[in-house]
C-alpha cells in the first residue's frame, strides 16, 4: 500500500512573520484627513513672496485670456440655444398653420 504512504506525510508550514500590533503603526482615522489651520497672514506672506511684476503681469494675461475663452464659450452656447428655440417655434407655427382647425 505505496499510495497511502503520500497521504500521510507532513508538509512543513511555512513561516509567517510575527503579527505587529496594527493600532500603533497606524493613526486613527479621525486624524487621518484633518489639516493644519493657516491664519490670513501665512496666507499673505505666502502670496508675497517672490513674485516679480513680469510673473504678475504674465498671471494676470493669462487670467484674462480664461475669461474671455470662458465668455466666448457662454456666447456661443446662448446663441446656440436661441437657434434651437427659434427654429422650435418656427416648426411650431408652421403646424399650427397647416391644422385643419386653425381655420375655424
Amino acid at each position: 500500500m505505496p499510495h497511502f504512504l503520500c497521504i500521510a506525510e507532513e508538509f512543513p508550514q511555512p513561516i509567517r512573520p510575527a503579527k505587529l500590533a496594527k493600532g500603533k503603526l497606524r493613526r486613527p482615522r479621525q486624524s487621518r484627513f484633518k489639516t493644519q489651520p493657516v491664519t490670513f497672514d501665512e496666507i499673505q506672506e505666502v502670496e508675497e513672496e517672490g513674485v516679480s511684476p513680469m510673473e504678475e503681469e504674465k498671471a494676470k494675461k493669462s487670467f484674462l485670456q480664461s475669461l474671455e475663452c470662458l465668455r466666448r464659450s457662454t456666447q456661443n452656447l446662448s446663441l446656440q440655444k436661441e437657434k434651437k428655440l427659434s427654429s422650435c417655434s418656427r416648426l411650431r407655427n408652421s403646424l399650427d398653420s397647416s391644422d385643419s382647425d386653425s381655420a375655424l
